[in-house]
């Protein structure tokens, strides 16, 4: 590493550091581009260089917490109970990640749920990660018999995360909503859903995929 790179490499440590310390004494009001070129005593411009705009910079900050919330969710995976509560177990999990500083993710997350895979790659990264995992158990059902063949494990992957993000949005802009009751209505949805996936074609008949060639 050359001496120009190790200072861009100081640098992008210096910003980070200041916006995790940033954001530890004062609100999320005040996380700014200009408190964190002053924190870390590089000029505004020096941070918009390693991160374009606020999002992006909070996304970095904030991720490596978020990860490590989710391996241990994934560490403490109970490989053998029931679908339902293997498909709730990490939402459950993160519900009281989340409820530890709530006004902090709700800022990140209605940030970069609509927002530009730019903004949010490590996000959107672990968001398709998970969508594969998902996807994966339904598909050991599946294969098992449990689930009727003629489901698409990603497109009902794809279902059961929207079910969660949908209990998550309510989790934050209802503060009353704790972590379990947002577990339990998580596990009403998502057994209601299962029972119409089910392999019982006489009782709950598939329709084939519009998307299908």
């Amino acid at each position: 590493m050359n001496r120009r790179q190790a200072s861009k490499t100081e640098t992008h440590r210096l910003i980070l550091d200041a916006a995790r310390s940033l954001l530890k004494e004062k609100s999320i009001d005040q996380f700014t581009m200009r408190a964190i070129a002053e924190k870390a005593g590089v000029s505004p411009a020096s941070v918009i260089v390693h991160f374009k705009n606020k999002i992006s910079l909070l996304e970095v900050t904030i991720f490596e917490d978020i990860d490590h919330a989710v391996k241990r969710a994934m560490a403490k995976f109970p490989g053998k109970a029931d679908l339902t509560t293997q498909l709730t177990f990490v939402p459950g999990e993160m519900f009281v990640f989340y409820a530890k500083d709530r006004d902090l993710y709700r800022v990140l997350l209605s940030s970069t749920l609509l927002a530009s895979g730019e903004n949010s790659p490590n996000l959107n990264q672990q968001m398709d990660e998970y969508l594969t995992f998902i996807s994966s158990l339904i598909e050991l059902d599946k294969n098992r018999g449990a689930i009727h063949p003629d489901v698409d494990s990603q497109f009902a992957a794809m279902t059961i995360v929207a079910l969660y993000l949908g209990v998550l949005i309510g989790f934050f802009k209802q503060d009353r909503i704790s972590p379990k009751l947002a577990l339990d209505i998580l596990k009403k949805m998502t057994g209601q859903y299962l029972v119409g996936i089910m392999a019982d074609p006489k009782d709950h008949p598939i329709e084939k995929s519009v998307c299908s060639d």
